[in-house]
């Protein structure tokens, strides 16, 4: 079991993008409300900005494994995971490692002429998002 997104909160397709990298919005070292650029009534307003990105920045924080990865992947971007090379084996049990550690050689810098290795790209992670990481896949495990 680990940490997942309910499935109504996955975008069913990639959506249309108008931004590029989504910089990092938390606080940098965790719990910082004054850090962050949402709020908690702020939801919609959150998963929005990242749809609208192709890349969103993510890191550890209080530990590697947090909602905002899942968060991430089920609006259709694709993260930048900051130091995930150095995660321990298992921290991160659900996320799809190698295909988050390829996505620097395979897509950055972005430009229309990797427009369809994104598209690809951010479309398996979506797959892979609603398969192993919507809470409804969490709980069909554990049953």
């Amino acid at each position: 079991v680990g940490i997942s997104i309910p499935e109504d909160y996955i975008v069913d397709d990639l959506p249309l993008k108008s931004g590029g990298v989504a910089p990092f919005v938390g606080s940098s070292k965790g719990g910082e409300e004054k850090e962050y650029r949402f709020g908690p009534t702020q939801e919609s307003e959150y998963h929005g900005f990242y749809r609208r990105h192709r890349f969103a920045h993510t890191q550890k924080k209080g530990g590697w494994d947090s909602l905002r990865h899942a968060e991430i992947l089920a609006q259709g971007s694709v993260p930048i995971f900051h130091d995930l090379p150095s995660s321990p084996p298992f921290s991160v049990p659900f996320l799809p490692r190698q295909q988050i550690l390829s996505v620097p050689k395979l897509l950055l810098p972005y430009s229309k002429a990797r427009e369809s290795a994104y598209n690809a790209s951010a479309r398996t992670l979506l797959a892979h998002t609603r398969r192993c990481m919507s809470s409804e896949a969490m709980a069909a495990n554990l049953l």
